[in-house]
């Protein structure tokens, strides 16, 4: 044992200010499709030439350039990858892999000599894992929380001993109105151990994605920033308060609208493929799929805009003949 009064105080060291702690483990989370890959290529893009990242204040000072190793199981080293660093004009002489085509791919493991090896040998100041469950060990059960613990204790060893920073790429898993860490696929223990959490998601259906820090321990958390991908590169468009449950939550509830919606067009349908049906008709099928009437109305103009129904009006308004709208079906859909 060392005494404390031995000791020397150090600041927190900061690769990426506010976003990514040196010498620890940052993870990258989302789901399938949303930008996560463009995202951290992006991000090791501007760290091998000493450039600031598409998140960053653009006021801060430049880095020195870093030797960054990958290791994916998810895409080809020699397309996708190559091709996304090379858009974002990585300086690629300064970073490295082994493809997962060649044998020593599966001896790089959180807790394997190899991979300290590694380390060692090329002067590694950054790693990035894509995807967790890729690299904890055949034998490791994710489930059992002293078995991850002792894997990622190895893994923050490693950064500690050789300065070497993490990056590790997350699934989510399915669950609706779920944030944080209930969100965040496989063991908690990932969530736990890592210093720093960034949700990679879409903000809206105009290809607008957002990188939104969830969690850090060494600082408050810094706004979402929203970007759009032209090209495989990353194009920041602004910034926002709000965080992936916001999202989450704005998706869940735009789905369950658009449901309803489509449930109701296919109800509408269905009474006009039997017979021609007055509005009040139409909305009468409210009580019975138990929607609002709004929703009705919505389905009902769609439809009409679609040329799916036709409005007819009817009765002239004089005396006791009402004006009435009845409503056939154009087409079968």
């Amino acid at each position: 044992m060392i005494s404390m009064d031995e000791v020397e105080e150090k600041e927190i060291q900061w690769l990426i200010p506010n976003y990514i702690p040196k010498e620890q483990i940052t993870l990258i989370v989302g789901d399938g499709g949303v930008g996560k890959t463009t995202s951290w290529t992006s991000i090791i893009s501007a760290l091998s030439k000493g450039e600031l990242c598409f998140f960053e204040n653009q006021e801060e000072d430049k880095r020195e350039p870093l030797k960054i190793g990958f290791f994916s199981s998810e895409d080809p080293h020699d397309s996708i990858i190559k091709k996304k660093l090379r858009l974002n004009l990585a300086k690629q002489s300064n970073v490295k892999t082994i493809p997962i085509t060649d044998k020593r791919f599966h001896k790089v493991k959180f807790n394997s000599q190899y991979l300290e090896g590694l380390i060692i040998e090329n002067k590694l100041e950054v790693l990035v894992f894509d995807p967790l469950q890729s690299f904890i060990g055949d034998s490791v059960n994710m489930g059992a929380r002293n078995t991850m613990r002792s894997t990622l204790n190895n893994l923050i060893a490693l950064g500690k001993i050789y300065h070497v920073t993490i990056i590790i790429i997350v699934h989510t898993n399915k669950r609706e109105m779920a944030g944080g860490r209930n969100r965040a696929s496989d063991s908690s223990d990932i969530w736990d151990i890592a210093r720093s959490v960034i949700f990679v998601g879409d903000a809206s259906d105009e290809g607008i994605h957002y990188f939104s820090q969830e969690k850090s321990n060494y600082g408050k958390l810094q706004p979402t920033t929203l970007f759009k991908i032209e090209d495989s590169v990353i194009v920041k468009v602004g910034t926002t308060s709000k965080k992936d449950f916001d999202f989450q939550k704005e998706k869940t509830k735009g789905n369950k609208k658009k449901s309803l919606v489509e449930e109701a067009k296919e109800a509408v349908i269905s009474l006009l493929n039997d017979h021609d049906a007055y509005s009040d008709e139409i909305y009468n099928l409210a009580e019975e799929l138990d929607i609002s009437k709004s929703t009705l109305k919505r389905a009902r103009a769609e439809l009409t805009s679609e040329g799916i129904i036709k409005p007819k009006r009817t009765g002239s308004n004089k005396g006791n003949d009402k004006q009435r709208t009845i409503f056939s079906l154009v087409k079968k859909v």
